[in-house]
């Protein structure tokens, strides 16, 4: 688990909230007072669905998702296939960390990595 990872996952503990890797919204249903949702959870190549009863969900899951397309909402814009953020601890040898990039944040550098 690399710093910034550490970093998010300290802040949600905080919260009570968990992170749950190889899990996978299906679909979810809402009443007047909570949200139902299904889980696909992948665990050494078994799938088995659970479900989770809430009192809202966060759908963090872009144009594209399970939680637009379940609640019938359309979406106006664009999707880019070409403009992602990738966050990672990186420590390159012989690479400057003094760029400056004013009125977005401390430090900013455009990498290319082909992986």
């Amino acid at each position: 688990m690399d710093k910034a990872e550490r970093i998010l996952r300290s802040h949600l503990a905080k919260y009570g909230c968990e992170v749950e890797l190889g899990t996978t919204l299906s679909t979810f249903k809402q009443d007047e007072d909570r949200v139902t949702a299904t889980l696909v959870k992948s665990l050494d190549g078994e799938e088995h669905t659970e479900e989770v009863v809430a009192d809202w969900l966060i759908g963090a899951d872009g144009a594209r998702g399970v939680t637009r397309k379940t609640l019938g909402l359309s979406f106006l814009g664009e999707t880019r296939q070409d403009q992602n953020l990738v966050i990672g601890d990186l420590h390159v040898k012989g690479l400057s960390t003094s760029v400056q990039a004013p009125k977005t944040s401390r430090s900013s550098r455009k990498l290319r990595a082909d992986y």
